[in-house]
């Protein structure tokens, strides 16, 4: 579901139509899929109205308000990839399970990710609050 609400934002802003957006977007997430496409036309403003009822509620409120004020996703990109983190995280209670194994293999991701943020904030001289702003949190 995350991933799909991101990519109605990247797809409103590229200002690709209908179509496209039943290309990219997926099935299966806990909101319809041909709801989030019936989206497409509507504001920042009404898409995070129109969502407030789904689990990820606080998610889009926050991720929109950032999204509002700046027109980039980051925030929304890195609130969805903490909320995925803090599922991972109860994985711990788990003795066996293919959840370990996934939670394991989702942290070294993000610790990937985390470095390469890092590095390519470092190397385009972007300031160090930027950089702390964009980290994700880890599983540890």
């Amino acid at each position: 579901d995350s991933t799909n609400i991101r990519t109605l934002l990247r797809i409103k802003k590229q200002n690709k139509g209908r179509d496209f957006a039943q290309e990219v977007i997926v099935d299966g997430g806990a909101i319809d899929s041909s709801r989030i496409i019936s989206l497409l036309n509507e504001s920042p403003e009404n898409i995070m109205a129109k969502l407030q009822s789904t689990i990820y509620s606080d998610l889009i409120k926050e991720g929109f308000e950032g999204y509002i004020a700046t027109e980039s996703a980051s925030l929304l990109e890195k609130l969805s990839d903490n909320y995925i983190m803090e599922l991972m995280k109860g994985s711990k209670l788990f003795t066996f399970g293919p959840e370990k194994i996934l939670s394991y293999i989702y942290a070294k991701e993000t610790e990937i990710k985390v470095i390469r943020i890092i590095m390519v904030g470092k190397l385009n001289n972007i300031a160090e609050e930027v950089i702390r702003e964009r980290l994700r949190d880890i599983y540890v």
